[in-house]
């Protein structure tokens, strides 16, 4: 109450006092901003506690499995953690010829899930982007690129059959790509991963991504959809779209989201939602700011402020208060920690929950508590 009564009075002396304009909005604008994310805190803390009475475990907290499998006290922290495993399954991982596929390490980390007690969901099992993509599919036409898109999935699922327990089919197809495909061929090739998942595993939830769901990139890329219009357009289509996961790499540009406050994103979830199928929300923050030389793209962290420019804008320090709001939402069916070590190659910087010394950063312990 008392921040509300001082951002009012900033806000009269600022309309009233000419000279004081400035120094008085800045004053009234974060003294409202100060009070909305106290109130934010209250409500989730409220929500949550009422939640976790009715269902303690209606939302699972997932951790991304890249690379190698933990072993010992490492192990341990993140089945302590975590209810289940994220495997990407990139496609030139696994496919890196056209005639040949090798399954070795998703074999080996769901083995050990399940040795864990764990349950998996894989994928996105396609992406345009570098990272993703196979380096024989470059300069391919889209026919062709379509048809060795779908022969990859359904080998997928043919291979892993019950052992996954959600998929998720296809990311990041709503922003620009290494592929050169238009706006309506990946759309039609959505579709048609779709189709092609379904025909496989008819009964297994199948799940597809979406990258900047504020769509920043249309500032200055000529798109007609936006992510939550290309992810209605699917929906409608009645295509079997079991879910949609939204993914929130806060605080990078480019390529990553700009920094948003959990009020922010929570009424953005809530139009997500209107959707009317589960949503499941790959989470990335930096914990500091310092150079990662294991990064495969470009994304810089979004600096705090003059003031402060050795601080992130969006840093781990914030993330136990927004995953707590992710939990309260009712449409959110996972929330999952996108990046697990970076000690191994990685997109975005210093989002590990180890650091590249293989050390637990401080945010581990806290998800293992609040889980």
């Amino acid at each position: 109450e008392l921040l509300l009564r001082e951002s009012l009075q900033a806000f009269l002396n600022a309309s009233l006092k000419p000279a004081d304009r400035q120094e008085s909005a800045e004053l009234a604008i974060a003294r409202a901003a100060h009070a909305i994310e106290l109130l934010s805190r209250q409500a989730t803390a409220a929500k949550l506690a009422k939640r976790r009475g009715e269902d303690q475990r209606a939302t699972m907290i997932l951790g991304r499995l890249d690379g190698p499998v933990p072993d010992g006290e490492v192990a341990d922290q993140f089945t302590a953690a975590f209810d289940a495993v994220s495997l990407p399954l990139k496609w030139r991982n696994h496919q890196p010829e056209a005639t040949v596929f090798d399954w070795t390490t998703t074999d080996r980390q769901l083995q050990w899930a399940a040795e864990h007690g764990l349950r998996a969901i894989a994928g996105p099992l396609i992406q345009l982007d570098e990272d993703s993509l196979p380096a024989w599919t470059a300069g391919m036409p889209f026919e062709e690129f379509e048809q060795a898109a779908i022969r990859y999935v359904k080998a997928a699922l043919r291979q892993f059959a019950a052992r996954i327990d959600i998929w998720v089919c296809a990311g990041r197809l709503n922003v620009s790509c290494t592929a050169p495909f238009s706006e309506e061929q990946k759309l039609r090739l959505a579709v048609a991963l779709l189709e092609a998942a379904q025909t496989i595993h008819p009964h297994t939830p199948i799940v597809m991504s979406f990258d900047q769901p504020w769509a920043e990139y249309l500032a200055v890329e000529d798109f007609d959809l936006s992510p939550l219009h290309f992810a209605d357009a699917l929906v409608r289509a009645d295509l079997g779209v079991a879910g949609v996961a939204i993914e929130l790499n806060l605080g990078y540009w480019p390529h990553g989201t700009q920094p948003r406050d959990s009020f922010d994103i929570s009424q953005h979830l809530d139009r997500w939602s209107l959707l009317g199928i589960p949503l499941l929300v790959y989470l990335t923050l930096p914990s500091h700011l310092a150079i990662d030389n294991q990064t495969t793209r470009n994304p810089q962290i979004v600096r705090h402020s003059d003031d402060a420019p050795d601080q992130p804008a969006v840093s781990q320090a914030a993330a136990q208060q927004l995953i707590s709001m992710l939990l309260t939402k009712p449409a959110v069916h996972g929330v999952i920690w996108n990046r697990w070590s970076d000690a191994v190659e990685h997109e975005f910087p210093q989002a590990g929950l180890l650091d590249a010394n293989g050390h637990p950063k401080p945010l581990l312990a806290q998800l293992a508590s609040l889980r």
